[in-house]
């Protein structure tokens, strides 16, 4: 994250049911250099409390000007998608 920081304002977007906010990877990600992690779960995290889906907080990414969005997980939904490492469901989709 902290390289594509260099190239404008990055945004976060995960799943995150059932994720504790406080400590793991959006802490990292803050820490990266991040300036918007946006978690969907039980609550909808970007401070405040709402309830959306992926296309709501790709929206509200957009209207806190972030220049770059990063999706993680979602790997159902019909988004685009740039594969990083061996993930399996990327393999049997691939095949299909």
């Amino acid at each position: 994250m902290a390289s594509l920081a260099k190239h404008g304002k990055v945004g976060i977007i995960k799943n995150m049911a059932g994720h504790p906010m406080d400590r793991g990877d959006t802490k990292r990600h803050f820490d990266a250099g991040t300036d918007v992690v946006i978690g969907l779960g039980v609550a909808h995290l970007m401070v405040k409390r709402e309830r959306g889906g992926l296309d709501f907080a790709l929206a509200e990414l957009e209207a806190e000007g972030v220049d770059h969005a990063v999706v993680e997980g979602f790997k159902h939904n019909s988004h685009p998608k740039i594969v990083m490492g061996d993930i399996e469901a990327y393999r049997a989709q691939k095949s299909r």
